[in-house]
């Protein structure tokens, strides 16, 4: 780490934040409000050496654990540093820092304790505590699984708590909320409570246009997990359908208009698509002949065709 004079931009001081054998990830730096202290929080493994008498040392060589330290800004000595997490694997995605408070975002594996509060996941499975700046771990919750899950953003705004994710599982539960899910699902989530974001409805249609009966596969491609469909088909069989990928068949000719609306817990979206289907006229053979002598003269005067076949016997 450095510091720079904000005036000049010379280097006040530069020192090597940690060392040893210890592989830290991801610092996030919060800075109090005299500007006089420095939050570090991180996550490493095996051994890290903040200062010559400061160091954390993880369980095995293997599992990350969660830290918090407090560096000095007029000289860059780290005060202390303490484990956050002690059993398991938690790794830190972000922080957020709440008047006194720390929020930590991440995901965990294996048993983990974070405090004094012990964590059982199901696989990768996201967490979210809270802790003073002194270290003092003050809640910490299994906020997302099964997983894996992956966590992108954490925002604190006074006494709500957001973040963002993606999930991998087909279902997914947030706090005591499930939710079906899909190979890569976006989340958005408030401690306490899930916010769903409603569906965006979508579908591509198979055949456009052709003679009836023609039949018309509609594909749905709506966004962000909707529970349930409505379709509306006039003038098609079925008129209607709840399916997600309905086909439906027309018979007359015209041009036909399709909805679907998609609903979930966050709200619903229709979408309607105008004379998306055009099923053509039948074909009316017609013809007059004009005699000259030996010469026959035929004029087609056949409608709603585009191709012709003339039989004249023998």
């Amino acid at each position: 780490m450095e510091k720079h004079n904000t005036n000049t931009g010379a280097s006040v001081w530069k020192k090597i934040f940690s060392g040893g054998s210890g592989d830290i990830t991801k610092h996030f730096i919060r800075l109090s409000a005299d500007g006089q202290q420095l939050s570090v929080a991180a996550c490493f493994k095996k051994t890290t050496q903040f200062e010559p008498a400061i160091s954390l040392t993880a369980n095995t060589n293997l599992d990350y654990h969660l830290y918090l330290a407090e560096m000095n800004t007029s000289n860059g000595v780290v005060q202390w540093a303490q484990k956050l997490s002690s059993t398991g694997d938690a790794y830190l995605w972000q922080v957020a820092k709440q008047d006194n408070d720390l929020w930590l975002y991440g995901y965990f594996r294996n048993q983990t304790t974070i405090g004094n509060v012990m964590l059982n996941p199901s696989s990768y499975d996201v967490f979210l505590a809270r802790t003073l700046t002194d270290a003092n771990v003050q809640e910490a919750e299994k906020l997302i699984g099964p997983g894996p899950d992956f966590g992108y953003g954490l925002d604190v705004r006074d006494d709500v708590v957001a973040v963002t994710g993606n999930t991998m599982s087909t279902t997914m539960t947030i706090g005591s909320f499930s939710l079906p899910g899909t190979t890569s699902s976006v989340f958005v989530a408030r401690k306490g409570e899930i916010v769903v974001l409603p569906p965006v409805a979508g579908f591509t249609v198979g055949n456009t246009s052709g003679c009836g009966p023609l039949e018309v596969t509609f594909t749905n491609t709506s966004l962000q997990n909707p529970a349930s469909f409505h379709w509306e088909f006039p003038g098609g069989t079925p008129a209607s359908s709840t399916d997600m990928s309905p086909t439906v068949v027309y018979q007359s000719s015209g041009q036909y208009t399709v909805t679907l609306i998609a609903t979930n817990a966050g709200g619903s979206d229709t979408l309607t698509q105008q004379q998306v289907v055009t099923i053509l006229p039948e074909p009316d053979a017609a013809f007059s002949a004009a005699l000259s002598g030996l010469q026959l003269t035929l004029l087609n005067q056949s409608a709603n065709a585009n191709a012709w076949l003339w039989d004249f016997g023998d």
